[in-house]
């Protein structure tokens, strides 16, 4: 048996997180829609390093070691929509070796090292709705002209899950001026509602989730007063940030669900696995988010 196959379990999804995988496998099923490769001891993707695997469709290469890609790391991914490389020690990207996956829609470049971008990065992200840069050397990025000129900014148009299929994949790129991240003129607003789907409420504190409970408030809705709160307001609305968790892990499950039934099992599923680090950052960030809100003037902020 090989190393690879005692490691991982696939049937066209492989994980491996293994400590003792120093490379990256060669062996991975030609077949397989999603790879992930965490926590290894990888430090470098090689040329051509997942050229047998011409049906990806999501790889994540998060939380290694990586310091190194090879500018034709990706060549032969031409149907890939998701590339996340969150929690390595890159200091440099090859920008240019997006060239080779055309339909890439999602690169998560979180927590790294790079300091710098090249001034024409905008030509290598023609397809990209979701860049993630948060937690790099941010000083050194902001000296950089794509920054001080003038930032790219991917915002979306519209990103509910239970919106109509053909507008789930509308975004809008606009150029702004550095100081310009929450002016109301480079700001879409989205729709609260739309197209078919199951409505459920949940609940949360720092110590625990809340069940979530689907149709109890419109069966009991004069058995209770609710209190006033704008209903499009993430920035006090901490549990919006919990329903995009939910919506991003939906969107990359390998069967997706084709019924409101299978919709709603699957948002119940995933609410049950979210990790306490994540609703506990989410109640520690509500003073922040108050502060930021009063000082705005209840305008938009960075939440």
């Amino acid at each position: 048996m090989s190393l690879l196959t005692a490691l991982c379990f696939y049937i066209r999804w492989v994980q491996c997180s293994d400590p003792r995988i120093s490379a990256v496998p060669i062996n991975i099923p030609a077949d397989t829609v999603k790879l992930r490769l965490e926590k290894t001891l990888i430090t470098r993707v090689p040329r051509a390093a997942f050229f047998n695997l011409s049906e990806l469709l999501f790889l994540w290469l998060t939380y290694n070691s990586i310091t190194t890609i090879h500018p034709s790391s990706f060549v032969n991914l031409r149907v890939l929509r998701e590339l996340r490389l969150d929690g390595n020690l890159l200091t440099a990207f090859p920008w240019e070796g997006l060239r080779d996956m055309p339909h890439l829609q999602t690169l998560g470049l979180h927590n790294n090292q790079l300091s710098s971008l090249p001034s024409q990065v905008a030509l290598f992200l023609p397809n990209i709705t979701y860049l993630d840069l948060s937690s790099n050397r941010c000083d050194q990025l902001k000296k950089n002209p794509l920054y001080s000129a003038c930032m790219l900014n991917f915002s979306p148009l519209l990103r509910l899950t239970m919106l109509p299929a053909e507008l789930l994949d509308l975004w809008v790129r606009i150029w702004r001026q550095q100081h310009e991240s929450m002016d109301p003129s480079c700001l879409l607003s989205t729709f609260q509602a739309g197209g078919g789907g199951v409505m459920v409420w949940g609940i949360f504190s720092w110590h625990s989730l809340g069940p979530l409970v689907p149709d109890w408030f419109l069966e009991h809705d004069n058995e209770f007063t609710v209190l006033k709160w704008p209903p499009q307001s993430p920035d006090l609305n901490p549990i919006e940030h919990l329903w995009d968790v939910v919506e991003r892990e939906i969107r990359i499950m390998d069967v997706q669900p084709t019924n409101l039934r299978q919709l709603c099992d699957a948002i119940m599923s995933i609410w049950t696995k979210l990790s306490e680090e994540c609703f506990q950052h989410l109640v520690e960030s509500m003073p922040r988010r108050i502060e930021s809100v009063v000082k705005a003037k209840g305008g938009p902020t960075r939440y």
